[in-house]
């Protein structure tokens, strides 16, 4: 809970001082992305000197800094942009991040199964299989349905 409403703070307190920037006629894009792009961090760490959960805080400053941005940005076309320009490079780039990381460990992690855990092999291969036709199947129904 106390993750929660440092997040829930932290989060208020940047809308609020991206909104006074706003008013006074200070529009300048690139600081706008950079303080959406730092909020998750600064948040973090002060929620973590107030011995709260980061991950949790920096998750509900995400949200409402979220909201308010879609409701602060639909009159201003070009911070929209800018915005979704942004998250859909960083989103391409943690992307194949998660995927190299993957790349490394996925084969140490096979072999050592294979070492320990020959016998649970054919059970592990069987769980896999299914664990990637449900990832299918609901995103199917999710796409089409």
């Amino acid at each position: 809970i106390g993750g929660a409403i440092v997040g829930l703070i932290i989060g208020m307190a940047l809308v609020r001082f991206r909104l006074t920037l706003m008013r006074r006629g200070i529009e300048n894009i690139n600081m706008f992305t950079f303080i959406q792009l730092l909020t998750p961090f600064v948040t973090y760490l002060i929620a973590e000197l107030f011995h709260a959960s980061g991950i949790i805080a920096a998750v509900v400053a995400g949200l409402v800094h979220g909201f308010e941005r879609d409701r602060i940005a639909q009159t201003r076309t070009q911070l929209q942009m800018s915005y979704n320009h942004t998250w859909s490079i960083l989103g391409y780039v943690l992307n194949g991040f998660v995927f190299s990381i993957l790349g490394f460990l996925v084969p140490e992690v096979i072999v050592k199964i294979i070492k320990t855990e020959p016998h649970n092999l054919l059970f592990l291969i069987v769980i896999t299989l299914l664990v990637a036709l449900a990832v299918y199947l609901f995103r199917f129904v999710w796409v089409y349905v």
